[in-house]
C-alpha cells in the first residue's frame, strides 16, 4: 500500500470509530429519554415538547443501533481490505 492509501485507510478507520462513538452517545441519550418516559417524568406541562415520548426514544435507540452497526461494518471491511492487500504483498 502506498503512503496515501495507508493514510486514507487510517482516515476511514478513524471516521468509523468516531461514528461508533457518536452512535453510542445517541443511544445513551435515547435510552435516558426512554427511562424518563417509562418513569412518567414530565415537566410542569405534560404536553410540552420537552416531555419524554417512549416511541420517539425507541426510534432514537433504533437509529443509533443502525448507525453503530454501519460504522462497525465500515471498520471491519477496511481492516479486511488491509489484510487482503498485505496477503497479496506477502
Amino acid at each position: 500500500m502506498n503512503g496515501r492509501g495507508s493514510a486514507d485507510a487510517r482516515n476511514v478507520q478513524t471516521n468509523a470509530v468516531n461514528g461508533m462513538q457518536n452512535a453510542q452517545a445517541m443511544f445513551d441519550l435515547a435510552a435516558s429519554r426512554m427511562t424518563s418516559a417509562a418513569a412518567g417524568v414530565a415537566g410542569p406541562d405534560p404536553v410540552s415538547p420537552d416531555t419524554p415520548d417512549m416511541a420517539e426514544a425507541m426510534v432514537g435507540m433504533m437509529s443509533a443501533q443502525l448507525a453503530y452497526t454501519a460504522s462497525a461494518k465500515v471498520l471491519s471491511m477496511t481492516l479486511e481490505h488491509e489484510r487482503s492487500v498485505l496477503d497479496l504483498l506477502a
